[in-house]
């Protein structure tokens, strides 16, 4: 048979890891032992960091090009370490999107580690294929909630949760507290005090990463910086979860006056830059993403009758 592999992670620090790179192994010497035949190179077919969650299909370029090469009768199996790393998501109808595009195209479904081969045309391979993505996606609804309640416990006993912190934060796993970062804190005040004083984000942003400034995740851009401004985590106050309202007591970083005159400076920058238009647009250069703090654009259209 004629046979292609997708390799996949599901986030950014597997894809950091490099944990991938044990199934461009593993996936290619599972088809040799088959005897099947591999009709296109391993790196044809991959999403590396990119998510199976709900709502998320769009970003998975290596399957959305999988699943259209299988529609034009490119190959009969698709090789996968499990069957979870096709589909984990809670959504049904995009199970069904990416299994029922398969079966059309009668692709059948091998995964590498239990060594099962699934033709999705039969009854069997129909029912198989749709409990394993729903174990998959049953996991994913627990694993969400244990981290929820994980964190939930973590910030009512006062301790920073687990995943991502405020750039200029540092933890202690002994003591599990927080602290401010000394070269990464002073430059986020640097970038306060420059925006106060008149500067752009994008200006200031553009410096520190003309001089190699630590990077907060990604790079410094107008974006960034906005958002570190917009905050109030550098006044001592982390919101963890905005829908559950949980916030968390950390080491402050500006003052109050700081702040304040940094969120006036940005409105002024706002209102000198906006675009000359026929009309006056309610909360033109005012309004703010309520959870990132990125300004919000205005256009208007004009619809015929």
């Amino acid at each position: 048979m004629r046979a292609v592999c997708y390799p996949r992670v599901s986030s950014s620090q597997q894809r950091d890891r490099d944990t991938i790179e044990s199934q461009r192994r593993v996936l290619p010497e599972f088809i040799s032992r088959q005897g099947w035949q591999m009709v296109k190179p391993i790196e044809t077919y991959v999403d590396d960091g990119r998510t199976a969650k709900a709502g998320h299909l769009d970003k998975r370029t290596g399957l959305a090009g999988l699943l259209r090469d299988a529609a034009l009768g490119l190959f009969d199996v698709v090789v996968v370490m499990d069957i979870d790393r096709l589909t984990r998501s809670e959504d049904l109808a995009e199970r069904g999107a990416i299994l029922g595009a398969l079966q059309h195209a009668n692709v059948k479904l091998a995964a590498a580690m239990s060594g099962q081969v699934l033709d999705l045309s039969t009854s069997s391979g129909d029912l198989f294929s749709s409990l394993h993505a729903f174990f998959a996606a049953e996991w994913t609804r627990k694993h969400r909630t244990r981290v929820s309640e994980g964190r939930i416990t973590a910030v009512k006993r006062g301790h920073a949760p687990a995943g991502r912190r405020p750039f200029w934060l540092r933890y202690d796993k002994n003591t599990k507290t927080l602290s401010l970062d000394p070269s990464r804190g002073e430059l986020v005040r640097e970038l306060f005090e420059r925006v106060a004083a008149g500067e752009s984000c994008r200006g200031v942003a553009d410096d520190f990463h003309q001089r190699g400034a630590p990077k907060p995740r990604g790079e410094w851009n107008r974006s960034v910086a906005q958002r570190m401004i917009r905050s109030k985590t550098p006044l001592g106050e982390w919101t963890v979860d905005q829908k559950r309202a949980l916030v968390l007591q950390v080491p402050r970083l500006v003052d109050d006056d700081l702040w304040r005159r940094a969120q006036d400076s940005m409105n002024a920058n706002a209102h000198r830059g906006l675009r000359k238009t026929k009309h006056e647009y309610l909360l033109e250069g005012v309004g703010v993403c309520g959870r990132c703090g990125a300004p919000m654009g205005i256009r208007s259209a004009v619809w015929d009758a």
